[in-house]
């Protein structure tokens, strides 16, 4: 909790800052009256050093929690230029080795999960056809500026038998989106969350939005992450529904293709970071050089 010392650091009514604005001095009282103004004094000096030290160590945490988050620094606004000569970013992303034992996560239905059924659900969060990582999204890193988003239809993040449609999707940093609830009878809690890495390593969440959907309809809610355009999104009561979301602030992203492929277009010439996200085994960068009018080419590969 943050302190306002203007008011906890000067004491009012009471204590010895009153005493001397009234002008009182300690040694004109009787002795008795003395001794015990003195020792409410002390004691008063004494609770206000506690509850100083305590505001001190408290501002302390506050600004190491701070330092902790930094490393998601602010995100500059985008500005929307025509692009002269721009290029093409190509290329693939994969996987290599073998595909671990956790591709596919068996989650149960029970009765813990009214409406959604019984038995098991089994959740493929690394999907591997060929040497295809599917499900990647690709971004440039760092774009302040560059060509304008293109026309976009309305972005939903619907409920239908107990799933989120769809589970993969892109918009625009800011977007107002349609969060819908389709499953008669079943009562939905979707928490969308940004991830956020840390300088040294470690992943801590930051809440874009929690709300309950008790019953059939939707609601509006603004796409505004603050450190991270890197989102998934959870059903608190039904563990088996999972969603991811990019919402970068510029137009350079993609979700690859069933064959891990993208194209990333109208680029502006000069050097790029290339950065390919997948939800479950994280991020690889690799930097690029794009000519006027040239095709550069970006491939990533997991599991090595």
């Amino acid at each position: 909790m943050l302190h306002d010392f203007s008011a906890a650091g000067r004491p009012m009514g009471n204590g010895p800052d009153s005493i001397s604005r009234h002008h009182v001095k300690a040694d004109s009282l009787p002795g008795r009256e003395r001794r015990g103004r003195a020792c409410g004094a002390a004691k008063w000096r004494a609770r206000t050093l506690s509850v100083t030290s305590r505001a001190v160590l408290s501002v302390a945490v506050i600004a190491a929690t701070a330092i902790l988050w930094s490393p998601g620094a602010a995100r500059s606004e985008y500005r929307e230029i025509e692009v002269k000569d721009g290029g093409k970013i190509t290329g693939k992303v994969s996987f290599h080795g073998e595909v671990p034992l956790d591709a596919i996560e068996r989650y149960p239905i029970s009765g813990k999960s009214p409406g959604c059924g019984r038995g098991h659900r089994d959740v493929a969060t690394i999907d591997v056809e060929g040497d295809a990582l599917r499900g990647s999204f690709v971004l440039l890193d760092g774009m302040t500026e560059g060509k304008k988003w293109p026309q976009a239809g309305e972005a939903v993040l619907d409920q239908q038998d107990c799933r989120f449609v769809p589970a993969l999707q892109i918009v625009r940093s800011g977007t107002r989106m349609t969060i819908r609830n389709s499953d008669d009878g079943v009562l939905h809690n979707i928490n969308m969350r940004e991830l956020i890495e840390l300088s040294s390593g470690r992943m801590v969440y930051g809440t874009v939005f929690n709300i309950a959907q008790p019953i059939v309809g939707e609601v509006m809610k603004r796409i505004s992450p603050k450190k991270s355009p890197y989102l998934s999104v959870s059903c608190e009561l039904h563990n088996f529904m999972i969603a991811h979301v990019l919402a970068p602030e510029h137009p350079y992203a993609a979700l690859v293709d069933d064959d891990g492929t993208f194209v990333l277009d109208n680029v502006p010439p000069g050097e790029h970071s290339v950065v390919a996200w997948h939800p479950k085994l994280g991020k690889r960068s690799v930097p690029v050089t794009v000519e006027a009018n040239g095709t550069a080419e970006a491939n990533f590969t997991f599991g090595e």
